[in-house]
Order: structure tokens, then C-alpha cells, then sequence
């Protein structure tokens, strides 16, 4: 049975990831909740953990059935400290708002049902994203600075993998690289200055690939279609305070505003 919420003001704080939330909200810290690892025991299916703004050294398992948020956009950091997977996910399980770093891997999921949102993956050794056999909804992060590829992916089904609306850049292997019997659909995302690939699959016509934008990769697909771009987005100050916006004279903001459709994260960064 879902619990009755009990902090309403505190969740609308956040205004981050609004979503309908009929579980309790569990606030980390607590009196009740010192850590997130006490938070997770003690949260129920359908309930949220709120997380206030600072950094948490250590591995996360997110409970299944539970939404984990940041109080607001990157305020709360979760730092791997070096080695393993910063956040392994349940099934049906939500990650949003935080800032995931410095792990072997930012996120692993290889459930059915999650969704990462509005999250920066940021300075992890290899992957910032690891999905395995069902792929998470992934919309609105920025996955950027990761030693591997920004999104790793194998066996995954184009049902489920929908990517939309990230930034995914600045990454020392590839943008988003598949293995295996993989598809996946790839719509308004920024890929740009990853140091291989864009996109690497072994099999491309199994890509959707629509209002992209793919600029100065080592390599960008070569069957993209009509409908993605190949402009500079101009981030306004991506390395020196992680702002990824558009600067105002991005080409392709002007080019997105004509065509009146957005395009890379939609969220303050």
C-alpha cells in the first residue's frame, strides 16, 4: 500500500521532475533519513526520495518502484569516489536532477521501466550511462567529460530506448555506442566534440535519427537524414562553469527557433 506524502512543500521546492507523487517523500537528510543508503531501505514502492543540496561520496542502489530527486538541478552531487558504478537502478525506477560523478561508470541499468532526467553525468573513467538489455528513458541530461562513451548500450530495443533532448559531448570515446542486436531512437540531442564516434552501432539503418545535431565528432553517421543538423551549438561556457546553454549567437539556436522545435537539454545548466 502507498504511504500518504508528507512533505508537499518541500517536493514543490525542488521544481525539478514534476510528476504525480502519491508515496511518501522521504528527505534526505533527515531526522529519520541521514543517508540516502537509509533512505533507500526505508522507502516503498511508489515512494520519493528528496535529496538536499551537497555531495555524497559512494555508491547508490536505487530501490525499484522509487523516484530518487535533487532538491534542485545539480544541487545534490553523487560522487562514486573513484571506482564502481555511482548509481545501479532497479526496475521502474527514477534518477533526476543530480550530478553524477567520478565513478567507473556514472549509471548502470539493465532493468525495464527507468528513467534518468534532467541529471549532468559528468568526469566518470568510462561510461557515463551503462544500459544492458532494457534501456531507460533518457531525456534532458547533459553526459558530458566521461573517459569512455557518453551512452553505452547493448541489445537494446527501440520500444524502450528513447533518447531525447540530451546534450552528450566533450567525451573521450564515443557519443552513443551499441553493441549487439541494438536500435534505438535519437531524437534532439546535441552530439558534439566526442572524440570518436557520434554514433556507433553495428548496424545504423536499425537507427531512428531525427533533429539531431551532430558536430565535430571524429565521426559522424553516415546515413543521417535530412531532418538532423551538423551546426556549431556554441555552448555558452561548457568548460570553464559547465554551462551548456546555447549562446546567443549558436547557429543552431536560431536555426531550432525557425524551425520552432528545441533541441539538447531543456533545463537550466
Amino acid at each position: 500500500m502507498k504511504r500518504t506524502l508528507v512533505s508537499i512543500a518541500f517536493c514543490c521546492a525542488a521544481g525539478l521532475c514534476c510528476t504525480a507523487m502519491a508515496g511518501q517523500l522521504v528527505a534526505v537528510p533527515s531526522a529519520g533519513a541521514g543517508t540516502i543508503a537509509l533512505a533507500m531501505i526505508k522507502a516503498m514502492a511508489g515512494d520519493t526520495v528528496l535529496v538536499a543540496n551537497g555531495a555524497y561520496t559512494g555508491s547508490v542502489m536505487l530501490k525499484s518502484e522509487v523516484v530518487l530527486k535533487s532538491a534542485s538541478a545539480f544541487g545534490a552531487a553523487l560522487d562514486g569516489g573513484g571506482k564502481g558504478a555511482v548509481v545501479t537502478m532497479g526496475s521502474n525506477a527514477t534518477l533526476c536532477g543530480f550530478e553524477i560523478r567520478n565513478g567507473t561508470i556514472g549509471i548502470l541499468s539493465s532493468h525495464g521501466g527507468n528513467a534518468i532526467l534532467s541529471c549532468r553525468i559528468t568526469n566518470n573513467r568510462e561510461s557515463g550511462i551503462m544500459c544492458v538489455g532494457n534501456a531507460p528513458r533518457i531525456e534532458d541530461d547533459v553526459i558530458v567529460f566521461n573517459g569512455g562513451s557518453g551512452i553505452q548500450g547493448w541489445n537494446l530495443s527501440a520500444i524502450n530506448a528513447a533518447v531525447n533532448h540530451n546534450t552528450i559531448a566533450y567525451n573521450m570515446n564515443n557519443g552513443v555506442a551499441l553493441g549487439g542486436n541494438s536500435n534505438m531512437i535519437l531524437e534532439c540531442n546535441i552530439i558534439a566534440f566526442n572524440q570518436n564516434e557520434a554514433v556507433k552501432t553495428l548496424d545504423l539503418s536499425k537507427m531512428s535519427m531525427t533533429n539531431n545535431d551532430f558536430f565535430k565528432n571524429g565521426r559522424t553517421p553516415n546515413a543521417q537524414s535530412s531532418n538532423n543538423f551538423s551546426l556549431d551549438p556554441k555552448f555558452t561556457a561548457p568548460r570553464e562553469g559547465f554551462d551548456f546553454s546555447l549562446a546567443a549567437d549558436s547557429p543552431l539556436a536560431s536555426t531550432m527557433s525557425g524551425a520552432n522545435v528545441s533541441i539538447g537539454a531543456r533545463f537550466p545548466h
